[in-house]
């Protein structure tokens, strides 16, 4: 499965998945840019795909202008 991630919301950079494998954390991912500093928290999931598809759903989220507001 590929999974897309849109590019970083702050620098346009490429996002890559980070993934922990350890027996505290299982299968720990995040997502990181790799033009600048921002990364999302990290998901923890059984299955290594499900805490991929969920970090990938965060970092893909954009908020509509409408959401936003118009700042008054």
């Amino acid at each position: 499965m590929d999974i897309q991630l849109k590019p970083c919301l702050f620098c346009g950079g490429k996002a890559v998945f980070g993934q922990w494998l350890d027996t505290l954390n299982p299968n720990a991912t995040w997502i990181e840019c790799t033009g600048c500093p921002i990364l999302t928290d990290a998901f923890y999931h059984e299955d290594p795909i499900k805490a991929k598809e969920e970090a990938a759903a965060i970092w893909n989220r954009r908020q509509l202008e409408s959401e936003i507001g118009n700042g008054h």
